[in-house]
């Protein structure tokens, strides 16, 4: 994140994905174009500003949840799981809206900020939660930056 945040233009695709995953890049590039990276879907330019007709918002748009959204997902507390959170590591009752593993696909200006935030947090070992879920609320944009994508077997 780091990398990608200090040396990739802000207006570049970030993505991560675990190392058992598959996907069909053209079917991927083909749902973004058509869901994501439409020219209408660029902010309005401020005062002074050009616009650049034809040109997607890249660097504005949401983290992509391409395999698993979970929007009300519960900490487990059973001490045997790999999953297992204690109460005094997380004492509440739901995780933040986050991407569950797989893949997630944000603009690097968003990767630059969550690597931001990163410094100042304390570290949970649950990345996913951590980064697409704590992480994504500092941002302060509630769950607006975050959507639901289709599960990697839709790019197969």
């Amino acid at each position: 994140m780091q990398w990608a945040g200090d040396r990739l233009q802000p207006n570049t695709l970030y993505s991560t994905m675990d190392d058992d995953i598959v996907i069909h890049v053209p079917n991927l590039v083909s749902y973004l174009k058509e869901n994501f990276l439409k020219p209408d879907l660029c902010q309005l330019p401020r005062h002074g500003e050009e616009k650049s007709w034809g040109r997607p918002c890249l660097e504005d748009l949401p983290l992509l949840c391409v395999y698993s959204y979970q929007a009300r997902d519960t900490p487990t507390r059973f001490w045997f799981s790999k999953w297992y959170i204690s109460y005094q590591e997380f004492s509440g009752r739901q995780w933040p809206a986050y991407c569950r593993g797989g893949m997630y696909i944000a603009p690097v200006k968003m990767i630059h900020s969550l690597f931001q935030i990163s410094r100042r947090m304390e570290y949970l070992f649950l990345a996913d939660v951590w980064i697409t879920g704590f992480m994504r609320r500092k941002l302060e944009m509630g769950d607006s930056n975050i959507v639901v994508g289709y599960r990697c077997s839709d790019f197969k």
